[in-house]
């Protein structure tokens, strides 16, 4: 997994907190992927409906998930979309694009970090 150089996320953090075991990692890393466009969904069509309370709360489950995997540019996307709905903001439709990207590509990368998980 060292042999490979991630741009969107960074699975050694994840890797370390479960103690280099990588049966956990790719549970977690698996979880991840079955479980964040799900919540990102629910962020879109609060963001939609004009739900601040509801953008905040799934922003900042997606930002504290997004930050376990390394995927720091997405937490920290969250993290302004959280604040930002906090105060009554809601995400425009670009922020919501870019969200969309890098979640995919944290997706993307995360898929191939489970592939290549036995492999160093």
């Amino acid at each position: 997994m060292h042999s490979k150089q991630y741009r969107h996320i960074d699975p050694g953090g994840l890797l370390d907190s479960v103690g280099g075991d990588r049966e956990a990692l790719a549970c977690l890393a698996q979880t991840y992927l079955d479980t964040a466009p799900a919540i990102f969904t629910a962020l879109q069509q609060a963001a939609a409906t004009g739900n601040a309370a509801n953008v905040r709360h799934e922003s900042h489950a997606l930002k504290s998930m997004s930050a376990l995997i390394g995927a720091t540019t997405l937490s920290d996307m969250l993290q302004q979309v959280e604040r930002d709905a906090q105060g009554g903001q809601l995400p425009a439709a670009p922020q919501r694009q870019a969200l969309a990207l890098q979640l995919e590509l944290a997706c993307d990368e995360l898929a191939s970090c489970i592939r290549d998980h036995g492999r160093d």
